[in-house]
């Protein structure tokens, strides 16, 4: 099962990316580049660069994607009491969701399957007892449940434990190598979608 999420309202908000707020895109790019500047990895091979600079991308609902934004108070002190939402304006967490189509190799092709891609889950490191990563990672897997999708996968490092943890509790399982991604130990995981909006992932 995965991980529960306290009844009380959060100290932060969630909300999708919106192309047409002049604080969103930055918002996502600063938060996704803090996240590859922690991993300290040649992402050239995921043509990263063009990623960050057309933001949002392969990640937009047009694309049948899907970018979603944290926000929490822009202090932690703001976080003991339950904060209105116009004190939820400091962007900590971020998490995407992009198309990943099959390819003939790909193991069980099917050609009539939809299948996604979680990306860029990051979350400010002050702000990790909050529960926002578990939160993101729910959120986005109702929105991949509603955009259709029978699979969705993910890549993440042996040395992300926590992470990996976390996954694993939302039903994903190791997978065989989907994409050509040579780093060093990388761990591929995956989960079936349909009917997960009432298995758990729902909010």
């Amino acid at each position: 099962m995965p991980p529960t999420h306290p009844t009380a309202s959060p100290p932060f908000t969630i909300r999708p990316l919106d192309p047409t707020n002049p604080t969103h895109t930055p918002a996502a790019r600063a938060l996704i580049s803090a996240y590859t500047a922690w991993l300290n990895l040649d992402l050239s091979f995921q043509a990263y660069e063009e990623e960050i600079a057309s933001l949002p991308g392969r990640y937009s609902p047009s694309a049948d994607g899907e970018c979603l934004l944290a926000f929490a108070a822009s202090t932690l002190s703001d976080t003991d009491s339950t904060p209105t939402d116009t004190q939820l304006t400091k962007p900590v967490g971020v998490i995407a969701l992009r198309a990943l189509p099959y390819t003939s190799t790909s193991p069980h092709f099917n050609s009539s399957r939809k299948r996604a891609e979680l990306k860029r889950l990051w979350v400010d490191p002050a702000y990790r007892s909050l529960g926002i990563g578990v939160e993101l990672v729910r959120r986005i897997l109702v929105v991949a449940d509603g955009l259709g999708y029978d699979e969705c996968v993910l890549d993440t490092l042996p040395t992300m434990v926590g992470p990996r943890r976390m996954y694993q509790g939302f039903g994903f399982k190791r997978v065989e190598k989907y994409y050509g991604n040579d780093i060093d130990g990388v761990v591929f995981m995956g989960r079936e979608l349909p009917g997960s909006a009432s298995d758990g992932v729902a909010t």
